[in-house]
Formats: structure tokens, sequence, C-alpha cells
């Protein structure tokens, strides 16, 4: 089968857990014997192979890509606001490489920058599409659903995102499929009309482990010795990622044994860096590439994802699940899906300002009963795998 892939990034841009996810589909796509290529956005029309995957980056025909917003000046930015939801000058690169290709299906991830047109000419091709949420860009241009002119999380939308709202829903309906990888997200979209032609299914992320590597993970944790108890957050340093709720927290936290490790980086580094100085329980060490990553996580004992916003997935829950670690998560989107209360972590309320403190308290007050917690991790990810996955995309791509 002939199955193009498209996301607004692909390796080494790397924005977060949908483009782990991503290049892994793609790379697993490859090796069981379908023609992949991803196409994906760039500073330069470029065509390269990456880790045995075709890749061909476009430039879109915006006034800046997605990833410079911030640098934008306000008027740049509102037009970019209008390109995000039609951009005709897009039409040609996506129809050429479309063509130069000419896939049996085309699976789409993150739009930014090439908007959902890419549906509409799929479906003058009479290509079959399938689209996964790994956001809600198609709701929200902001993605998170929220904003300061509407703190009530989108219930009284603005005009101009009423207009874009109601121009996504009608190009949706080129979906043939539409796949999420939580009930929550999927939901999301679905209770507000997109996708009204399409069939829905949800499809877990999933991670690649090898049993022999689980069962080291899981052998080096059930004989550690421990001294208090070690949490560990990993990912970026935001507002909406629950970074201050997850340091006052902590801070009010009374337990002289217990350490904080926060990896990452985003617009809230310093005031992470001042929490260290502050707290001598709190270490920042700064963004992480994965082998670091994994070496910091084999020392840790809780992995926590405190995240206020409708959180898709969650992709550092599998991280923890992978190297044999509970997880302590909040009770915003996908999150507690992902987690057996009181198997494998708990689940916070940012709504109760003692939730995450007795979440600290609960594993610090409790380090005898972490080796059921890392039992009960290595068998949950086993229902992550990447072959599960591919199985059911693949019943996807076929209709």
């Amino acid at each position: 089968m002939r199955i193009m892939i498209i996301n607004t990034y692909y390796f080494p841009e790397i924005m977060g857990g949908a483009e782990y996810s991503v290049k892994k589909l793609a790379e697993t796509l490859s090796m069981v014997g379908h023609t992949v290529k991803v196409l994906c956005t760039g500073d330069n029309y470029k065509q390269e192979t990456i880790d045995g995957v075709d890749v061909v980056r476009i430039v879109p025909q915006n006034i800046c890509r997605a990833i410079y917003l911030d640098e934008c000046s306000k008027v740049q930015k509102a037009l970019h606001k209008i390109q995000e939801v039609y951009n005709k000058r897009n039409d040609e690169n996506l129809e050429k490489e479309i063509e130069k290709f000419k896939p049996d299906v085309i699976h789409t991830n993150g739009l930014y920058d090439i908007t959902p047109v890419v549906w509409k000419i799929a479906k003058k091709k009479n290509i079959r599409v399938v689209h996964t949420l790994r956001d809600y860009y198609l709701y929200c241009h902001r993605v998170s659903m929220s904003c300061k002119k509407r703190p009530d999380g989108c219930s009284n939308p603005l005009l101009l995102c009423k207009l874009r709202q109601w121009f996504n829903i009608i190009i949706s309906r080129n979906v043939d499929v539409v796949t999420a990888p939580s009930k929550n997200t999927l939901n999301i979209l679905l209770e507000r009309k997109f996708f009204e032609n399409a069939k829905s299914k949800v499809i877990l992320n999933a991670t690649n482990f090898s049993e022999d590597l689980l069962e080291e993970n899981l052998s080096k944790r059930l004989l550690k010795l421990r001294d208090g108890c070690s949490f560990v957050y990993l990912g970026t340093l935001s507002e909406q990622k629950g970074i201050r709720w997850l340091i006052n927290s902590f801070t009010e936290f009374e337990n002289p044994d217990a350490k904080l490790f926060i990896a990452g980086k985003g617009t809230l580094e310093q005031y992470v860096h001042e929490a260290s100085i502050n707290d001598s329980r709190i270490h920042f060490v700064g963004f992480l590439n994965e082998q670091d990553m994994n070496a910091l996580l084999a020392d840790m004992d809780v992995v926590v994802c405190p995240s206020l916003w409708q959180e898709p997935f969650g992709r550092v829950v599998l991280d923890a699940y992978k190297n044999a670690m509970p997880v302590i998560v909040s009770d915003r989107g996908a999150l507690p899906e992902l987690v057996d209360d009181r198997k494998t972590g708990l689940v916070a309320s940012p709504d109760n300002e003692k939730s995450l403190i007795n979440a600290f308290a609960y594993f610090c007050d409790n380090i005898d009963n972490l080796n059921s917690f890392y039992v009960n991790a290595v068998d949950k990810v086993r229902h992550y795998s990447l072959s599960r996955q591919i199985e059911e995309f693949i019943e996807c791509y076929k209709g």
C-alpha cells in the first residue's frame, strides 16, 4: 500500500509527543512492507530519507511558519490566522507532491501551515483520507481551547473563531476515517459536529519496547535501595502544562527526603530555575535528549504530569511505564484514561489545591508498596505496542 503521512513537523523538528508518534508510525509501516512518504513543512524545499523513510519538506506559502509565530508582529499573526483557514497558494504545492507520489491513502495529523484543504484535494483525486486528532487545532487556533478573551474555554467563541470552526467543520466532511488516541479528544470534536461523514475510532498511541528491556528495567527497580522518593517532570515548561501548580505544591510538601527533578524547556524556564534556587530539593536539569532522559528516569521513582489543559494523550506516561515507573497525572483530557488509579499511578485534581500534595505524600509514605506499582506499570505498557497500533491503522486505510 502506498501511504502518504502528512504532519506539519517531522524529525529533527520535534515539537512534542505528536512528532514522536508520527515518526514511529511512519517507520513501522515502512518496516512491515508498505511504501511510505512523509510530507511536512520546512524552511526550504527538501527531499531526504530519514531512518528508512522518504521525507519531503515543502515551504508553506504563509506570512510565516507557525514555528516562528512568536517572533511575528500582531499584523503578521492576524494574517497567519486567516491563512490557517484557507491559503490558495498552498494548494499547488500540496497537489504537486500528492500527484508525484500517487498514494492509496493519505493519513493527516498536525495541519498547521498545511491547512485542512489537503482533504479537499485528496477527495478530488478519489484518495482515501484518514485523519488522526493529536490536538484541538481544528476547533481552536490556540489548540488549548482557552485564551485571555475567553477564559471559559471556548463555550462562547469569538466571531473569527466561529467562522474558522464553521469552515473546518464543512471541510472535515471530506475525511473518511477520524481517529484519536483517546475517547476524550475524539468526543470533543465529534460533539461539535466535526467529521460528520467519517467513521470514528480510538487508536491508542504506541511506543516501541522489547520484553527483555522491560524485564531489565523492572528488575533494576525491584532491587533499588530507596532513600526518600524522587519525582520527575518531563516536558514543556508552560502555564498549561501545570508547572506553577507542580512547583507550588511541591514547595508546600514538607518532606525533606523528597526530591523533584524538572527537565524541559519553555516560557517558564526562569521560574523553574528560581524555584530550584529557593528550594534545594528541586533540581532543574534543562532540556534532555532521549538517551539522557532515559538515564534520568532510571534514577527517579515517579513521573508527574500535571497538565491543566485537555491533554490529547500524554506520551510521557508511556515513557514512565516503559521504565517501570508509576505516574501522577491531573484529571484533565485523556490523562485519566491512561492510569489505573492506585495500580499504575494516581490522579490528582487541579481544582483541589491539596490533591497534588496528597499524591506526593502517598508515594513517600508508602515507599515499600512501590514495587507493586512497578510491576503494574510494565504490564500496562504492553497495551501500547506498535504492532497493535499498526494493525488498527491498516484496517482504517483499507476501509
